[in-house]
């Protein structure tokens, strides 16, 4: 959940929120952080989906760079974010596994039955209906990891129904689908379905069946939310989940554009709608932020003082137990992420966050201080989420870029080939990030890295910006090209912006 960081920051802040007269300041920060969460976002949502990521880890490059975003703005007010900013990017990951090809021939009223490319009518109404679907579901999981780590119910009897009736709710997806497949899987009483060896049909159910488990997991986890008045989580829920099934269907309209072979060779569609559900998900996410920050203020009085119990440091015992809970969670969706490329990968990425976490917890179990333990673990988290950053971009940079290089041949890689080329190429600075991760690690378990919040800008710029380099090497020499480069000024500019406005009100606070 959120909590106070530096109470000073905090409170200077909250009275320029509060205070009278001060409308005209708060809407243009609101602007600005739904178009910087909402650029960047379409720039790394469009590199996800170029050669060289999976789909599952791929999403990882949009969702953490949200995630340090998210990090970065909450600590620009004294607010720490703990591991909110890591849940939202492996949250959002999971999502990435949800297909969504097939939708683009429906809203055209187009459904192909099998591998020949015959086509049948279908209601181009199902196209859009489902597209709205799978928009709840690819903002569903990230949506409800958001909303269980910022909100303060944590007792066992809120965690054992928040997990295991969605859940619940997940695997139940798949009775539905198959109890009345024809409410599920369109044109039902002219296709034959139960054709095994149609690659097609496969793909359809398989689309159909997982879109609907993961919308079930939504209802559900909004049910419990509500039942449980965890308002946290039904807020975030709500928003990015039932609002990204709204953007997800509003960006398919540019997908109309290849229903015309002219407009499909000047442009890639396919390409502008995922800028523009990224450009909409990013929004989502800052709203998420703004209501956040304002929900965390009901909890705090103006100097950043706790007024709840579940505000204050909590004993050693209890702490340990959430933070083996939480570690346990994160190796979860790591080893889900990461098991698609291999299993030794997926060992070694939990491993980078098991084993500073279990060195914490023996820290706390030798009376390391209540506020020092709070401090590392948020500190480990936000080191595990900027290397995940890192890490998969420049994983699936080594496509493209290896091409361009000469390294290896278009031939010889895809997103799911490593010849030992792309190998020799992704190594050294895999290598690095991996190094660089353990030694910042074992520093923050020593007490050796102060958090200089300010200082901290200068390489989220360069994320940006590198962010930016990688999208242009994979897209080279679309047209697209011209796109990236107005969202990266757009991001810069709106990034500026926004820490000119933060120092204002610094600058304020020391010289009142």
């Amino acid at each position: 959940m959120l909590t106070i960081a530096d109470p000073d920051r905090y409170a200077r802040h909250r009275t320029a929120r509060a205070s009278d007269g001060t409308m005209d300041r708060m809407l243009p920060e609101l602007f600005l952080l739904i178009a910087l969460f909402g650029c960047i976002g379409a720039i790394a949502w469009a590199i996800r989906g170029t050669s060289g990521w999976n789909g599952i880890d791929g999403t990882i490059v949009p969702g953490m760079m949200w995630g340090i975003l998210w990090w970065y703005c909450c600590a620009r007010k004294g607010i720490q974010a703990n591991s909110s900013a890591l849940w939202l990017g492996l949250g959002i990951a999971v999502g990435g596994e949800l297909g969504y090809g097939i939708y683009v021939s429906w809203i055209r009223g187009l459904f192909m039955q099998d591998s020949s490319g015959e086509m049948i009518a279908v209601a181009p109404g199902i196209g859009w209906l489902w597209f709205f679907i799978c928009g709840i579901g690819w903002g569903a999981p990230g949506s409800i990891c958001l909303g269980w780590a910022i909100s303060t119910k944590r007792s066992l009897s809120i965690w054992i129904p928040r997990i295991l009736i969605p859940y619940a709710a997940y695997h139940s997806g798949a009775w539905l689908v198959d109890t009345f497949p024809q409410t599920f899987l369109p044109n039902y009483d002219v296709v034959d379905y139960s054709d095994q060896s149609n690659n097609m049909i496969g793909r359809i159910i398989w689309t159909q069946t997982l879109n609907t488990k993961v919308l079930c997991a939504w209802l559900a986890a909004m049910g419990v939310a509500i039942v449980q008045r965890d308002k946290s989580s039904y807020m975030i829920n709500g928003i990015i989940g039932g609002g990204f099934g709204f953007g997800f269907a509003i960006s398919a309209i540019w997908c109309l554009g290849y229903g015309s072979e002219s407009y499909a060779q000047s442009i890639d569609w396919w390409k502008v709608w995922e800028l523009n559900s990224g450009l909409f998900l990013g929004a989502l996410y800052a709203l998420a932020l703004w209501w956040s920050i304002r929900d965390l203020d009901k909890r705090y009085t103006p100097e950043g003082m706790p007024l709840s119990e579940d505000d204050f440091t909590h004993p050693a015992g209890v702490w340990n137990l959430r933070t083996a809970f939480e570690a346990i969670g994160v190796i979860i969706l790591t080893m889900t992420i990461y098991y698609e490329d291999s299993f030794r990968t997926s060992v070694a990425m939990s491993a980078l966050f098991a084993i500073p976490t279990a060195l914490l917890i023996m820290q706390s179990l030798n009376g390391l201080k209540p506020q020092d333990r709070d401090l590392r673990r948020a500190q480990l988290a936000q080191a595990f989420c900027v290397f995940l950053f890192l890490f998969v971009t420049w994983h699936g940079a080594t496509s493209t870029l290896g091409i361009h290089l000469g390294t290896h041949t278009e031939k010889m890689v895809d997103q799911y080939s490593w010849p030992i080329e792309r190998q020799w190429l992704f190594a050294p600075l895999g290598i690095v990030f991996y190094a660089g991760t353990v030694f910042h690690m074992f520093r923050t378990l020593r007490g050796s890295n102060p958090i200089y919040v300010k200082s901290f800008s200068i390489h989220i710029y360069c994320c940006i910006v590198g962010l930016y380099s990688i999208g242009m090497i994979s897209i080279w020499p679309s047209i697209i090209h011209y796109f990236y480069t107005v969202l990266l000024c757009g991001t810069l500019f709106t990034y500026t912006q926004l820490n000119k406005t933060y120092s204002l009100t610094d600058d304020q606070g020391i010289n009142s």
